[in-house]
């Protein structure tokens, strides 16, 4: 019998394509590649030396545990492989989860920028109202300034004739006491003048009431202006920081794109 056909050199043929086979990709095929080149070119040594020597019992037993630590490597590497596999397939899962958040995280910042957007447009639509408001209000107030100015003058100049009118009754009184008609007559004159006074003294107090109104409405446009500067500073640092966000979620996809890939 031909010493090839009493040994199966194509089973070993087999098992080793099997060996490459299932220790394929990445780090394992390249160790299992050679390794199973080293084990082939030990296995075709004695194989050689058996088939010259057929009748050798210690080249058939090399050959037995040859093909056996070979049949143990195979082995061993599938197993690896299988858990390199599963190892693979939880990173992958990692992967897909952590991009799942990041795209909820986006889509909440987005909505988060369109509030906020939403809400500076209604400020800066508020502070331009509460602007031309103001800005009419000043206006009044200044109209209103000038002629309480005005009135103010005008009460000074009638209070200072009528004390001239006053104390010329007076006098006219004590010099034609003894004529009661005229008497009389200077009397309603001063009865007169003194209701004058009196409507004199309305306005004043009416004036100095719109002098007050005046200072509150300003007192007020005051505070509405200080509370638009915080509200817009407030909005400028929630845009910032909406920004921040945005710029350290896309560097932080960018990295772990970048880390996958290596991967």
């Amino acid at each position: 019998m031909d010493v090839q056909d009493s040994f199966p050199r194509a089973s070993w043929r087999g098992l080793s394509s099997g060996s490459d086979m299932a220790a394929g990709g990445g780090a394992v095929a390249i160790e299992a590649a050679e390794d199973s080149s080293d084990g082939e070119d030990e296995f075709m040594r004695l194989f050689d030396a058996f088939s010259k020597q057929p009748w050798d019992e210690e080249l058939k037993q090399k050959i037995n545990e040859n093909e056996m630590r070979l049949r143990r490597k195979t082995r061993e590497q599938a197993r690896r492989k299988r858990e390199l596999k599963a190892m693979v397939g939880a990173y992958k899962q990692k992967e897909r989860e952590f991009l799942a958040r990041m795209d909820a995280h986006k889509k909440e910042v987005e909505l988060q920028e369109k509030d906020l957007c939403r809400k500076i447009d209604a400020l800066s639509a508020d502070n331009q109202e509460l602007r031309e408001v103001s800005d009419q209000k000043a206006r009044s107030n200044l109209e209103a300034s000038e002629r309480l100015n005005d009135a103010m003058k005008q009460c000074s100049e009638s209070e200072t004739r009528v004390q001239f009118l006053m104390d010329r009754i007076i006098s006219l009184l004590s010099a034609n006491n003894v004529d009661p008609d005229r008497g009389q007559n200077n009397i309603d004159k001063l009865a007169r003048v003194v209701e004058r006074r009196k409507v004199e003294r309305d306005l004043l107090k009416q004036i100095e009431e719109g002098r007050q109104q005046f200072d509150d409405v300003r007192q007020q446009n005051t505070e509405l202006n200080s509370r638009w500067t915080e509200e817009m500073s407030l909005a400028r640092k929630l845009k910032d920081q909406l920004q921040e966000v945005e710029e350290r979620f896309v560097n932080n996809r960018s990295d772990y794109g970048a880390q996958g890939s290596a991967a």
